[in-house]
């Protein structure tokens, strides 16, 4: 159901920039390279169907306490964030209100970035990444010569004894995946692609479409991202200060699953950065739930890490994406996609916010070897109330 983590997301981004790259040897199977690179991020995300989603029932929403939410925006892209979110908001802190969870302990562990990947650079390409990052996160067309960063390397043919020269552009793509791996927002509306001419220019696509269509169209570009921006500013400013640490997990959760519902149809598969698409759009696979929380995480300072593998079948077939998060120093693993088929005033939605080692067992989490593995989650499930 997934959409690729940052690793096989690299992954899938070094072989869009290699296609690339191959255009200038007029390579003619550049085209079934991209189209493959397209079925590999859509084939982590065909696997089971999550349940239909659900929002806060009837019977919870008339039992719900007021509340009120700041109004001093601080510019038009709050005030079109609060139009947006603040129904999702009111009815999460409602439901916190009404079931509070504040039994846990109340240490709290702080985001963490990944190491940089610039750090790892070696010095000859880090002003290649610098003018990457300058460029793209201002949303500016440009051109950027790429002869100076390919090399000639010769290989050995043991058939018939002999060497021959190639250029290589893997410092190219090193910086391309290390840019992306250290600013993962970027991927909000761009992916760096070579053209012909031995020249690096970006391909910019509008949030919430599908990457393979490129756009010219900055000032929207620039408007979608301001306003996913706004939305996660909105969403975090209004969480309460006086929430336990579960809580805060629990208020962003329901947040999450409130504005979106599980795109069935998987026609949002293929886009780039889902997290939009869960929160502005309104429909998202896995992926999207998880890249979302991530990110409304990031910004409230709580430990999440993105999680990707396989759930729910012995074979490991059906692909999916989830998060972990700790509570009191301990590790967990949360499922926003399947807590929305649930209500969230009710026990069933706290079931799969704070999933111990056991019930990741049982429930057959099998994450890809580079992820959060079960043997690293807490034993003990969680005491809710």
């Amino acid at each position: 159901m997934k959409t690729l983590q940052r690793r096989p997301r690299a992954a899938a981004l070094g072989a869009c920039l290699l296609a690339a790259v191959l255009m200038l040897s007029g390579c003619d199977w550049v085209q079934e390279i991209l189209r493959s690179v397209s079925d590999l991020a859509s084939s982590s995300d065909t696997a089971a169907s999550a349940p239909a989603s659900e929002t806060v029932s009837s019977a919870t929403e008339a039992t719900l306490p007021p509340v009120t939410l700041p109004t001093d925006y601080a510019d038009d892209y709050e005030r079109r964030a609060a139009a947006h979110a603040d129904e999702a908001i009111a009815r999460a802190i409602g439901v916190i209100r009404l079931t509070p969870v504040d039994n846990l302990s109340a240490a709290r562990t702080p985001y963490e970035a990944p190491a940089s990947s610039y750090a790892a650079l070696p010095a000859k390409v880090t002003k290649l990444y610098d003018t990457l990052y300058d460029n793209i996160s201002k949303i500016k067309p440009f051109t950027v010569d790429a002869a100076p960063y390919v090399s000639t390397v010769k290989e050995y043919d043991p058939e018939d004894g002999t060497w021959w020269s190639r250029e290589s552009f893997q410092d190219i793509l090193a910086t391309e995946q290390a840019l992306f791996a250290d600013h993962p927002e970027l991927e909000l509306y761009c992916v760096t692609v070579q053209t012909a001419g031995k020249t690096l220019r970006p391909f910019y696509y509008l949030p919430g479409e599908s990457g393979e269509t490129a756009s010219e169209d900055y000032q929207t570009i620039a408007d979608r991202v301001r306003l996913y921006q706004a939305v996660c500013g909105r969403i975090v400013r209004c969480m309460p200060d006086d929430l336990s640490v579960y809580d805060r997990y629990r208020y962003l959760g329901i947040v999450v699953d409130e504005l979106c519902t599980y795109d069935a149809s998987h026609k949002t598969n293929r886009y780039p950065y889902q997290a939009y698409n869960c929160l502005i759009n309104g429909s998202a696979v896995c992926g999207g739930y998880a890249r979302a929380f991530e990110d409304l995480c990031r910004l409230a300072d709580l430990w999440c890490v993105y999680v990707e593998g396989t759930q729910g079948s012995t074979d490991r077939s059906d692909a999916h994406a989830w998060n972990a998060i700790r509570i009191g120093g301990r590790t967990y693993y949360a499922d926003l996609t399947f807590a929305d088929h649930a209500d969230p005033a009710g026990g069933g939605w706290t079931q799969y916010l704070g999933i111990s080692r056991d019930q990741a067992d049982a429930r057959q989490y099998y994450p890809s070897a580079w992820f959060v593995q079960p043997a690293d989650l807490c034993a003990d499930e969680l005491p809710l109330p």
